[in-house]
């Protein structure tokens, strides 16, 4: 009858296989199949199944099929099917997405920003690429916490105090002795809780560089190898 849609035949084995081998070269497609986090995770990952499964069903039957001798009807890992700069980019998507989608994002290039200087302002372009290096460019965490230090450092020189303990490659066990030194020092604390003391926001940028220092969180621990 006119007018009446058909729903649309399934696809033949041979064309289900040159469609999986289609797919393993679209990038878009691969992403959403390998992130679970990637709009379009669930149809993505129906529509593999789906395919290896009409793939795989000669072979059920008894006839050799080239090529699947292997069953392929798992999810690929970013590693077998993305390049080393397919899977950056795809981290840097998401992460970007992540960001854009909270509080960070509603001034996502300026925050974005923000914490790029604060990187090199406490280790320089050497650390910048260090980080990078480490794959915590695409790190969403990381990117909000340097961020927040910018923030903070427009009250308080905290970078100025960060770099200047990089620069002296103090350890935590240091840097909690200094605290202890700190915590000893009647001049040092008087300016630390006195916000009309002239040494106020040096004491206090001073004292939360330590605290970090102290205790850095896991990504410093993991670009200089302390214990975790």
């Amino acid at each position: 009858m006119s007018g009446v849609e058909t729903e649309a035949a399934p696809p033949t084995p041979d064309q289900a296989r040159a469609e999986i081998q289609e797919l393993k070269g679209d990038r878009a497609f691969t992403r959403s199949l390998i992130n679970a986090h990637v709009d379009g995770h669930a149809e993505a990952e129906k529509r593999w199944r789906a395919l290896h499964e009409i793939a795989s069903s000669e072979e059920a039957q008894g006839v050799q099929v080239p090529g699947m001798d292997e069953p392929e009807a798992s999810i690929p890992s970013a590693e077998e099917e993305l390049t080393p700069e397919q899977q950056e980019a795809a981290e840097c998507e998401a992460c970007e997405k992540a960001l854009r989608n909270s509080n960070f994002g509603a001034d996502y290039e300026g925050n974005v920003a923000a914490a790029r200087d604060a990187v090199i302002g406490i280790g320089g372009e050497e650390f910048l690429e260090q980080m990078l290096d480490a794959g915590l460019g695409n790190n969403e965490e990381v990117i909000r916490q340097f961020a927040s230090l910018a923030k903070d450092d427009r009250g308080f020189p905290i970078i100025a105090a960060l770099r200047e303990l990089v620069q002296r490659q103090i350890t935590p066990e240091a840097a909690a002795y200094e605290i202890e030194k700190r915590k000893a020092d009647e001049k040092f604390l008087h300016a630390l809780v006195n916000a009309h003391d002239l040494g106020h926001k040096f004491a206090k940028a001073e004292w939360s560089a330590l605290f970090i220092a102290a205790h850095p969180p896991d990504f410093l621990k993991q670009l200089t190898g302390a214990p975790a």
